[in-house]
């Protein structure tokens, strides 16, 4: 009765608060699917070489601009570790959509958009993607608003960076010679004027919906850049309004199963802010039966992909399991369900988003 009675109370609260503004807007520290001045396309895979009908994976990623009025995006590739290999810049018009094959971009003939031609990267980019392990090209893209062209980082404390929440984006997983395809959305982060939440929590313009109650806009690239975070303590005490917790989950489904004439396996799609060639997180896996096991697992890079069926109990197909992280972490998971009927003349793939638990209710 206490749960429900606080969870009322947030309601209350946060209902008194979205009917003072003048149009809806997002929560700060929680991923929302609304326009952002920064866009995160958290991963991409390219097979290098073509030949026949092999394997063929490529990532598209999408970029639309909702306002009426121009704007100028820096897109910026990284690798698995988040280091800068290439960056260039795009001008969309009012409504307007770019969109870019990474292929074509790293290996091909370039990009181009309403006449403006995007260069391909050179050699050494393809180079410093290529994972050792699959033989395939890795990483993942960002995307801001600037107000001039820029080859400067977003770290950069000069990054002509605008505070235009416009853009959405979407991202296209396809491997056609195979019949695959599957996509998702890029994660918006929105721009939120620090100066707006003073130390009385009570913000003087309503950007967010909510009051201040000691939640810091912490920048998505620098503590001071005004992007809004993922998750953390800021959506711990947006969603909750509880105190700090030492630790949130990311929870992903997951199901895998080979039997006579069909093959299903899921893969661990996770992006995190932190480079840590030492983190191991200890996941706690249920399967459908209710059973639990836990197992140790490294998550070494920015960008990361695990096979589920590495992680599981074998016997096991079907079921979910918690990722751990530290109160200040960002991160996004995907759970990626491919299948086929081992012959070849039937593929589908489906991609699903990892729910976020910020409390601990246990």
């Amino acid at each position: 009765m206490i749960r429900m009675k606080k969870g009322l109370a947030a309601l209350a609260a946060a209902c008194f608060l979205f009917a003072g503004m003048e149009k809806a807007q997002a929560v700060v520290g929680i991923p929302d699917d609304v326009p952002g001045s920064t866009l995160l396309y958290p991963f991409f895979k390219v097979t290098p070489t073509r030949t026949g009908n092999q394997s063929t994976q490529d990532t598209l990623f999408v970029a639309t601009n909702t306002d009426t009025q121009t704007q100028i995006v820096h897109f910026v590739l990284w690798s698995v570790s988040s280091q800068h290999v290439y960056d260039f810049n795009v001008t969309l018009t009012g409504n307007d959509v770019f969109s870019c094959s990474l292929y074509d971009l790293i290996l091909g003939s370039g990009c181009s958009n309403e006449g403006e031609k995007i260069s391909p990267a050179p050699s050494s980019v393809a180079t410093r993607l290529k994972d050792t392990a699959s033989g395939l090209l890795l990483g993942y893209v960002t995307g801001d608003t600037v107000v001039s062209r820029t080859s400067l980082l977003p770290t950069a404390s000069n990054y002509p960076r605008d505070f235009a929440n416009v853009l959405i984006g979407h991202e296209y997983i396809v491997d056609l010679p195979l019949g695959s395809a599957t996509g998702l959305n890029a994660v918006s982060i929105e721009y939120a004027d620090t100066t707006l939440f003073p130390a009385d929590g009570h913000p003087a313009v309503p950007f967010t919906g909510i009051a201040a109650n000691n939640i810091t806009a912490t920048g998505f690239f620098t503590s001071t850049d005004g992007l809004e975070r993922l998750d953390g303590r800021e959506g711990d005490l947006a969603q909750t309004r509880d105190a700090d917790t030492n630790k949130w989950w990311e929870i992903v489904r997951y199901f895998t199963i080979s039997a006579p004439g069909i093959a299903i396996k899921s893969e661990l799609w996770l992006w995190k802010d932190t480079n840590n060639p030492n983190l191991f997180v200890n996941l706690e896996i249920f399967d459908e039966a209710e059973n639990l096991h836990s197992i140790s697992i490294e998550l070494p890079f920015e960008v990361n992909f695990r096979n589920v069926g590495d992680l599981i109990t074998p016997g096991a197909p079907g079921g979910w399991f918690r990722i751990p992280f530290a109160a200040t972490a960002q991160s996004v998971a995907f759970s990626l369900q491919l299948a086929n009927d081992k012959d070849a003349k039937l593929r589908w793939d489906a991609i699903f988003p990892a729910h976020r638990q910020y409390t601990d209710y246990r």
